[in-house]
């Protein structure tokens, strides 16, 4: 390691290194060969610009709820210079993130030059030989223990840009921790103070450093940054809805706002994205939780409803605080947004929003597999009133100039009923009801993205049937595209056309 650090320093001079336009760079940053500790993490957010000449200051770090192993694991919100004045801040979306979490204070310094070796008793030598202000730790309570978190700042590799093919270099981050635990006082309090021999003081900890503000997250997606600033409108939350809405939030979506009124039970993780756990909880909530945790720059709006369920009058009620009507629950759902997903596998929802979206003027795609997980489809319908609708398509299927998807035909297989569940389910295994789902929110992609240069890709095609199975053979997942034209026989777009 320390051959290593000097050799990377003497290269060509301390200069960056010289490329052709056919030849990328070597990027090897030297925080790579730092050895932290396992489990864990301090987040940075990798937009931020070098903070400046500042030497060292203050850093305002928002701490995970600590893990079995109690690994430190967090996230720089603020950095600040020696008076308190605030250089960078996290993305304030993060505040929700933490917000049951504990704050912590540490500091941070800059180093002219790599420490000379990976090892957090480095790291620490030469913080501390950049400010001695640093030798005296400054700990902070974290549960059991107390904390000293420093933060060091240095010069590396940063990346390679790939229109010029140089090498991009700025401010890396290296994070070490210092940490003691007091021992719990006996069961039966002892006269006296507590000694120094109940007090354990840890050898310094390196912690893994990781980029991951919004940039960070979806810069490997960069086709699909039109949808940052989109609200999707998803209703239904089932085993096509609920893996759809992660999708969206890996994709980067600005915002979700979803519809659905089901609880979660432990049989509907063998095909949904969360299990065991989770039974009992409201599907809403236990999928925004997990969306929020893991993707906290998509926001999430939460709606709880049941589209059409009658509302039984209540005189203990009062006019003020009576529920939103479903008029006003779907007002609130479609303010603003650039796309209705409907994952419900209802005909009637299905019909009564595509005919909402033509009225509103917004794309509405509708997703859903068939009994026995045989097949599913994805279907698109442009809002302008020329335009084919939901009905146009119901007419083709039953006119047979497009095919409706495979099910399982036989009753015995194609569904069950599940002790305790007061309607009958279809059957089908997650990873081919998954399919749909993906299948789904590419088609929805393409549509919020289309017209934006160098987003993703259009689709040209407004209808999709999947065949992933039969009752002897497993497919290789057969799909078949078409565009959907408006039916002579639709009397919704009848009605339009007249209007």
């Amino acid at each position: 390691m320390p051959k290593l650090l000097a050799d990377a320093a003497a290269a060509n001079n301390g200069e960056a290194p010289t490329s052709s336009p056919d030849r990328m760079p070597n990027v090897d940053p030297i925080t790579n060969y730092y050895d932290p500790a396992v489990h864990t993490v301090m987040r940075i957010d990798g937009g931020w610009a070098n903070v400046m000449e500042t030497r060292g200051g203050r850093l305002r770090v928002a701490l995970d709820a600590q893990s079995a192993q109690g690994a430190l694991r967090g996230t720089v919100f603020e950095v600040q210079d020696e008076e308190g004045a605030v250089l960078r801040s996290a993305d304030a979306a993060l505040a929700t993130l933490y917000v049951n979490d504990q704050l912590i204070d540490g500091r941070w310094v800059r180093l002219d030059s790599a420490p000379a070796e990976g090892s957090a008793e480095a790291v620490l030598s030469a913080a501390v030989d950049a400010d001695r202000t640093l030798a005296a730790p400054a700990y902070e309570r974290v549960g059991d223990q107390e904390v000293d978190l420093i933060g060091v700042v240095l010069e590396d590799d940063v990346r390679a840009d790939l229109d010029s093919s140089t090498l991009v270099r700025g401010d890396s981050w290296l994070f070490v921790a210092r940490v003691r635990t007091r021992a719990r006082p006996p069961a039966k309090r002892q006269r006296g103070r507590v000694t120094e021999s109940s007090v354990k003081v840890s050898p310094p900890n390196l912690l893994r450093t990781d980029r991951a503000g919004p940039t960070d997250l979806r810069e490997r997606v960069p086709s699909l940054r039109p949808l940052d600033a989109a609200t999707i409108a998803l209703i239904g939350l089932g085993g096509v809805g609920a893996p759809s809405a992660v999708e969206f939030a890996k994709a980067g979506a600005g915002r979700l706002r979803m519809i659905e009124s089901d609880a979660l039970s432990t049989g509907n993780g063998a095909r949904w994205p969360l299990g065991f756990l989770s039974a009992g909880h409201p599907k809403l909530v236990a999928l925004a939780s997990h969306l929020k945790q893991n993707w906290p720059y998509t926001d999430i709006e939460l709606l709880p409803c049941r589209l059409g369920q009658p509302r039984e009058g209540d005189d203990s009620i009062g006019e003020g605080d009576a529920a939103p009507s479903d008029l006003d629950t779907l007002d609130k759902w479609l303010d603003g947004a650039a796309l209705i997903y409907d994952a419900t596998a209802d005909r009637g929802v299905n019909y009564f929003l595509s005919e909402l979206a033509k009225d509103r003027g917004i794309p509405y795609v509708v997703v859903s597999a068939t009994e026995g997980g045989f097949g599913g489809m994805v279907a698109r319908f442009d809002p302008r009133p020329e335009t084919a609708c939901w009905t146009c398509l119901m007419h083709h299927f039953e006119a047979g100039t497009l095919t409706p998807p495979p099910r399982d035909q036989n009753a015995a297989t194609a569904n069950t009923w599940p002790a305790g569940c007061i309607d009958p389910t279809f059957t089908g295994a997650g990873f081919d009801i998954a399919a749909i789902a993906l299948a789904g929110v590419r088609l929805a992609c393409a549509t919020m993205c289309a017209g934006t240069d160098g987003s993703y890709p259009a689709a040209t095609w407004d209808y999709a049937r999947y065949e992933f199975r039969t009752a002897d053979l497993a497919l290789p997942g057969v799909t078949e595209a078409f565009t959907i034209e408006p039916h002579p026989d639709c009397q919704p777009c009848a009605n339009r056309r007249s209007s």
